[in-house]
């Protein structure tokens, strides 16, 4: 078993590289690249280890900035960026499923509907 704290690392290190793309991104080329790696990679986390992370809420604080819905809708919600296209859609299930058994929510209601 992997350890929560070291899937909350990685996790936040691969949301760090997101939020440093998301401008570069904009104009194009290989940030916009790197930016959707960087989100899809994150979705798998999520995806296979999202439930340690929510567990851990309010006791580590990398944890809490994970599951901050804010950072989230920063990250999902720019449709020029759009990171969520050409995305698994089986990939895309499960994250939103994840999303939705966080309390609170993972993600508001305007990006739940675009997962």
């Amino acid at each position: 078993a992997v350890d929560a704290a070291l899937v909350a690392l990685g996790a936040e290190a691969l949301f760090a590289h997101a939020e440093a793309c998301v401008g570069p991104a904009a104009a194009g080329g290989a940030p916009l690249k790197r930016f959707k790696a960087a989100v899809r990679g994150l979705l798998y986390v999520f995806c296979f280890r999202g439930d340690e992370v929510l567990a851990r809420r309010g006791w580590e604080a990398r944890c809490d900035a994970l599951c901050d819905a804010n950072r989230w809708a920063a990250l999902l919600g720019n449709p020029a960026l759009d990171p969520l296209r050409n995305a698994p859609p089986r990939v895309l299930r499960e994250f939103a499923a994840v999303a939705r058994r966080a309390a609170p929510p993972l993600l508001d209601a305007a990006s739940l509907k675009r997962v």
